[in-house]
């Protein structure tokens, strides 16, 4: 049989039931386990990739300031990295996603943090942590995000994030009010200062933020139209066109909460 080359590796399987890969680079070997072969594989290829990347072991990921595991950098990330650059409310959803991802990969190295970790990491998150597929997919996009920072720092030759799919969004089906359900709640509303909101949201499939945010000079009593912008994105401007009848609802007073702006 011919000996193996230099960065080529090998896989076997340990008296103990797990499995590891050895590699040699330049005179130094390097050894990876695993309880399965398909994990340990997916270790060897990570770091086969980072070497031919040429980070391992004389790159960045070997400097002694490097962060060792997967917490260190990702608690780097978001001190350095995501807080000076992103509004606090962000800041804290990122926040919130790294201390849900800790437990499961914390304390792995960064260097060997491999597919199959993230997918067991989303599994129980879903099963032990009961989060929704929605939430696990945010953690999904939070920890591909900080592990592209890795990759640009050359602390990781890849982004092992880009090889899992994270868990499927569930569809749900609308639930809309009837006519009946309608009619019942604008004559419920009749006289008060909710009937306006309640005819606008009905008439146009405005969200309730959006009828909330609107001022006085958005409306055109007039015509008939509510406009609405949003100069901090440089969205268009959208005009919605409302029943005469919604109109007369503002004849001589200003209901729930349009800004006198």
């Amino acid at each position: 049989m011919a000996k193996r080359g230099n960065r080529e590796g090998s896989i076997f399987k340990r008296s103990n039931g797990a499995w590891g890969a050895a590699i040699q680079v330049d005179g130094r070997r390097t050894y990876l386990y695993a309880r399965t072969r398909k994990e340990v594989q997916e270790k060897l290829q990570a770091l086969q990739r980072d070497i031919q990347a040429g980070i391992f072991p004389t790159g960045r990921a070997a400097s002694q300031d490097a962060p060792k595991t997967v917490g260190d950098f990702l608690h780097y990330w978001l001190q350095q990295v995501a807080k000076p650059t992103v509004r606090p409310t962000t800041w804290e959803h990122y926040d919130l996603c790294v201390r849900r991802m800790l437990p499961s990969i914390g304390t792995v190295k960064l260097s060997a943090l491999a597919p199959h970790d993230i997918r067991a990491m989303y599994a129980r998150l879903q099963e032990q942590g009961q989060l929704a597929s929605r939430t696990v997919r945010h953690c999904h996009a939070v920890l591909h995000n900080a592990l592209r920072e890795a990759t640009m720092l050359h602390y990781l030759g890849h982004n092992p994030v880009d090889e899992v799919s994270p868990p499927r969004a569930p569809r749900h089906e609308m639930q809309t009010l009837t006519r009946e359900q309608v009619q019942t709640l604008l004559s419920s509303s009749n006289g008060t200062r909710w009937q306006a909101l309640w005819s606008l949201l009905v008439s146009t499939g405005l969200r309730l933020g959006e009828a909330t945010a609107l001022r006085w000079n958005d409306l055109d009593l007039r015509h008939g139209t509510v406009s609405m912008s949003n100069p901090r994105r440089g969205a268009a401007v959208v005009r919605c066109y409302c029943r005469p009848a919604w109109c007369r609802h503002f004849t001589g007073t200003r209901p729930w909460s349009c800004s006198n702006a």
